[in-house]
């Protein structure tokens, strides 16, 4: 017998219950109520049982389009319980809402707003993101700014777009996100309990700005916010596991810059104690609806990982592995959080191994595994264009290059790992030219190639190790040249978008503004206001071109022989890129001491290296230098002396 409902009578039901949820045993209860009420056993059984029945009714009467936005609403909560992923269905309801839904604006935004609720995770696509951008957007133009209503919508406008800029790598969209959220976290609207979860949501957006920025005392500043807000929180609150995980990460952000600064390893006091008990964390979660336990899950596996890295505790690691293990039981391969816990458990295995902290006759297992669980990863994300690609790609290339240094008795098995080293280090590269090309600014595109010139470097020595001063140019160019890269690309745009017959595309990129003119000061110094158009045009328009054959050009740097006819038309005769040393490096010809080298392009387009013992990191002429020198790895020099040996 099918059990009768009203849906709006179980919305005003769920209204009630929510003014008092805290933990996820409430968030599951109201999971239940839904299905409870619709008489069914699971998420996927109800929602089709809601579509089916809104399906029924007479199209294009106002009683079709109400039915379409109590759909809609219910929604959320279904997701708890399982993915419910059918993009065309639900536009069929949106469609339905807009257009035959009741005439009053408040009650479009409210859907609007509702449909939004309890996390944005299931929205993995950029496309999808800017889909529910226009949505709040179109709602957002029916209400003047200072009503409730349109508080509301600004709130879900700024969480979709800090969720984009952390998912399609647009700074800009994430900066002027978190100062809205900021800026609406002072309404007093707010009951104390939202605007403390508001307080520890913006420290954690705080916290990526002053890492992006290598910002110490902020970092350690807004650390500090967040576990004074922890410790008002519940212990048994729904977004506890969200704020510790990203605690763990900023304590390790913290330790690094630290350790960078000082030459000390010292795990940051800040935050310390603001830890679950692993047991504790698989007691909350057990209590979750299936869905939001994979979700809790990932994220303790994560706090309690970066934790046990900062103790170096081995039994810490291995809950952590453990944790990921469970999250990916609940998971499917299609699902975009499979590919981040599989990155993540490759990372922890290779972590393992490569700080000795598994004993010594399980390392070798540790990064077989590792490398196995990073060689899948990678391979799902599909491209640079995917949030997860580069960061994956370089923790694999370094994951084979430490199984080469490991097999020095096998010559064969160790040049296969590190010819994959060089190799898939090269390709995670083009990550970064990505992601610098979506920048909207100098100032956005610097912070991203300084993050990446450390990897460039890394992949440089690894080639000048192995003798592949080709592949180590490569390298080079692709960290040094990101800022003006995306630069000068930005001003071809325009052209490009014409030849593949997109005009309007064309006219909204010239029409956005111009890119600021590269000066010295704006390049190395990184001190220039975002400009231009912004990282969602550049989103569109990198898509736009992805199928094109301008696509490779936008992502590659120059060839040596490329390089080469560009000096001669210089009369130049070469063009040097300095390296300095940091560490030893093995390699297929012999281990470098750590000493600097000059790789060398010739006007003829030949390469070669010559190794400078005294080019180190903390050389006082290159530190000098470097004063100026901000961004990415350190500028090339150009020299006309003919006599270079």
């Amino acid at each position: 017998m099918t059990t009768p409902y009203d849906p709006q009578a179980l919305l005003w039901e769920i209204e009630q219950r929510t003014r008092g949820i805290v933990s996820g045993e409430d968030l599951a209860g109201l999971s239940g109520l839904v299905l409870e009420r619709l008489g069914c056993t699971t998420a996927r059984e109800a929602y089709d049982r809601l579509y089916a029945d809104w399906a029924g009714l007479p199209r294009g009467g106002v009683a079709s389009g109400l039915r379409a936005g109590q759909v809609l609403s219910l929604l959320p909560l279904l997701r708890l319980d399982g993915p419910l992923a059918d993009a065309r269905q639900e536009e069929e309801l949106w469609q339905a809402m807009w257009e035959h839904g009741p005439a009053d604006e408040t009650w479009k935004a409210n859907v609007v707003v509702k449909h939004s609720a309890w996390g944005l995770r299931h929205l993995t696509d950029p496309a999808e993101l800017e889909a529910a951008l226009a949505r709040v957007e179109r709602a957002r133009a029916a209400h003047p700014p200072g009503t409730r209503t349109r508080e509301n919508l600004d709130m879900v406008h700024a969480g979709l777009r800090t969720h984009l800029g952390q998912l399609g790598g647009g700074e800009d969209d994430f900066d002027t996100a978190v100062d809205d959220m900021a800026r609406l976290a002072e309404s007093p609207d707010l009951t104390p309990d939202q605007r403390l979860v508001m307080g520890a949501q913006i420290a954690l957006f705080r916290i990526h700005q002053a890492f992006r920025r290598e910002d110490e005392p902020a970092l350690a500043e807004q650390i500090q916010v967040l576990e004074r807000a922890l410790s008002r929180l519940p212990a048994d609150h729904m977004d506890r596991f969200a704020f510790e995980s990203h605690l763990e990460a900023a304590r390790g952000s913290l330790t690094y810059l630290r350790a960078r600064r000082t030459g000390r390893f010292e795990p940051a006091a800040e935050g310390a104690d603001a830890a679950t008990p692993t047991q504790e964390i698989r007691r909350r979660i057990a209590g979750l609806p299936v869905n939001a336990q994979a979700d809790k899950l990932g994220e303790a596996a994560f706090a309690v990982g970066q934790r046990a890295l900062l103790a170096l505790d081995h039994q810490g690691m291995l809950e952590s592995v453990a944790l990921r293990e469970a999250a990916l039981d609940l998971l499917e391969p299609d699902d975009d959080r499979w590919i981040r816990v599989t990155g993540g458990l490759g990372v922890s295995h290779c972590v393992m191994a490569d700080l000795e902290l598994a004993p010594p006759a399980d390392r070798a297992l540790h990064l077989d595994q590792g490398i196995a669980w990073l060689r899948h990863t990678l391979k799902l994300t599909g491209g640079p264009h995917h949030p997860l690609w580069g960061g994956t790609g370089f923790h694999l290339a370094r994951a084979y290059r430490l199984r080469g240094d490991a097999h020095a008795h096998d010559p064969r098995v160790r040049r296969l790992n590190y010819d994959a080293s060089r190799r898939v280090g090269l390709e995670c590269l083009r990550a970064a030219a990505w992601s610098a090309l979506l920048q909207s600014g100098t100032a956005h595109a610097a912070q991203t190639a300084r993050m990446a010139g450390g990897q460039a470097l890394d992949v440089a020595r690894w080639c000048l190790a192995d003798g592949a001063h080709t592949d180590a140019v490569r390298a080079l160019d692709a960290g040094r040249g990101l800022v003006l890269h995306a630069a000068t690309v930005a001003t071809t745009v325009p052209d490009m978008l014409r030849e593949l017959g997109l005009p309007e595309l064309a006219r909204e990129w010239q029409g956005a503004g111009s890119v600021p003119d590269l000066g010295e000061e704006m390049l190395f110094a990184a001190q220039t206001a975002v400009a231009g158009p912004s990282s969602r045009l550049r989103r569109r328009v990198l898509e736009a071109l992805a199928g094109s054959p301008r696509h490779q050009a936008l992502l590659d740097v120059p060839a040596p022989a490329d390089i080469g006819t560009a000096l001669r038309a210089l009369g130049a005769t070469a063009l040097v890129y300095l390296v300095p040393g940091d560490g030893a490096v093995p390699g297929l010809l012999a281990q470098r001491p750590g000493s600097g080298a000059a790789v060398v392009v010739a006007a003829d387009g030949t390469t070669r290296s010559l190794d400078l013992p005294h080019l180190t990191l903390d050389a006082p002429p290159l530190t000098t230098y470097l004063v100026a020198v901000a961004a990415g790895p350190w500028h090339s020099v150009r020299t006309e002396h003919r006599g270079l040996p």
